[in-house]
């Protein structure tokens, strides 16, 4: 009962809600008129070259010397999957908004694999609240958590299904990226027979905005598994004992549906390997 009223709450925050597939309609007409595989490389190598997050660039450096299969936790538009992808390692990719499942295909084709439900901490049924941005369909954005999306955002939700990383039973696991909009700490919750198995190399977007107090308790949960953690900042690394929040994490820096991070002064991924 607590787990419907949870949910019945979380929908009164949508201005509308929608059915994942009828999410297709926002994208772009070129999208819908030109080949998907043309124009998805076209994007990935535009975000790449140009104006993508700099941790993209460091993928072949950050990748484990042994072979072994790489996770990609909230793939979206599948740019990260595809990095990944093209140096040569085999790819599973989570993304419940089916808007993005065609550009996943077109990217990754039959070298990846792709499932369509939202990594947590337990199985069953969430609701996906993505706000609108300039009157766009801001996928990217959407969160199952309720801090990540400002209650007054014009937003649409749907129903998407939980999993956990743990119940794919996958033991040579080398990399996994999680971008999940605050709900990092549940994802690696169902990871964690995953991390403790295969010790996989994490790349993690953590944000205070979307989860306050968030990194601390991610990496001290890291640490104890042997984890030590840094971080990537103007093109340079550093441990993460030098983060400092009112230095690298200003939240007035950052506009929302921000598109150009290469050059941004924002740290908002952090690099975990085991020690």
């Amino acid at each position: 009962m607590a787990h419907a009223d949870s949910l019945a709450a979380y929908w009164t925050q949508c201005t509308s809600t929608v059915d994942r597939d009828d999410a297709m309609s926002v994208n772009d007409l070129a999208w819908k008129l030109l080949p998907w595989p043309m124009l998805a490389r076209i994007a990935f190598w535009r975000k790449y070259w140009l104006y993508g997050e700099w941790e993209m660039r460091e993928l072949r450096r950050l990748l484990p010397d042994r072979p072994g299969l790489v996770v990609d936790v909230g793939a979206n538009r599948g740019y990260y999957s595809y990095a990944l992808r093209r140096l040569g390692r085999r790819v599973i990719s989570f993304e419940p908004d089916r808007a993005y499942q065609k550009r996943l295909q077109a990217l990754l084709g039959s070298q990846g694999r792709i499932e369509m439900v939202a990594l947590s901490s337990n199985a069953g049924i969430g609701v996906m609240r993505v706000p609108y941005v300039g009157g766009a369909y801001g996928g990217s954005l959407g969160s199952l958590s309720d801090l990540a999306v400002p209650d007054e955002a014009v937003s649409s939700c749907y129903q998407v299904e939980l999993s956990t990383l743990d119940s794919y039973g996958l033991d040579d696991v080398a990399f996994i990226k999680i971008d999940v909009e605050g709900h990092e700490e549940s994802v690696l919750a169902g990871a964690n027979n995953t991390l403790i198995r295969a010790k996989p190399v994490l790349l993690i977007e953590i944000e205070e905005r979307h989860n306050p107090g968030g990194l601390d308790r991610i990496a001290t949960k890291l640490s104890h598994l042997g984890y030590s953690g840094s971080f990537f900042y103007e093109r340079k690394k550093f441990a993460l004992s030098q983060f400092v929040p009112e230095v690298h994490q200003v939240a007035e820096r950052v506009t929302v549906g921000e598109t150009n991070r290469r050059d941004l002064k924002y740290v908002n991924n952090f690099v975990f390997k085991v020690t």
